[in-house]
């Protein structure tokens, strides 16, 4: 595994923040769901 430059990181956040944004994946009540967190 190699390490990505901070400015391609940076994009890359960009890209998806803007992604997110406009493509919703949950919304509302009954596209919710439970995380269970086990350590």
């Amino acid at each position: 595994m190699k390490p990505i430059a901070e400015e391609d990181n940076g994009a890359g956040g960009n890209l998806l923040i803007s992604f997110y944004a406009k493509n919703r994946i949950i919304d509302g009540m009954e596209d919710g769901f439970i995380v269970k967190i086990v350590s």
